[in-house]
């Protein structure tokens, strides 16, 4: 289907004139074309995300409580795997 340019908009399609604009604000930038160019903003600033950074940069990347908690239950012979879990682990992977 083609849209042919020259057709005028209806009234309810056109732009609102008046209220309070301004060609300088940071929404309205517009680009060598005329169009307006499309921006993002960030909610999160720069230091909230150094220090959650730093905060993860001190967490282990094993978590030797865990481990040493499957260990003791594999040792003690306690540590039961039903097939159905070992099928869901294998399709999630093969799924990723």
């Amino acid at each position: 289907m083609k849209i042919e340019s020259f057709l005028p908009l209806p009234e309810s399609h056109k732009p609102a004139l008046g209220g309070a604009t301004n060609a300088s604000s940071a929404n309205s930038r517009t680009g060598k074309s005329g169009l307006k160019q499309d921006e993002a903003t960030l909610s999160v600033d720069r230091d909230t995300v150094q220090l959650l950074e730093s905060k993860l940069s001190h967490l282990p990347d094993v978590r030797q409580e865990r481990v040493e908690a499957l260990q003791r239950v594999i040792s003690e012979g306690r540590f039961n795997v039903s097939s159905e879990q070992i099928a869901g682990a294998l399709l999630s992977e093969l799924l990723e």
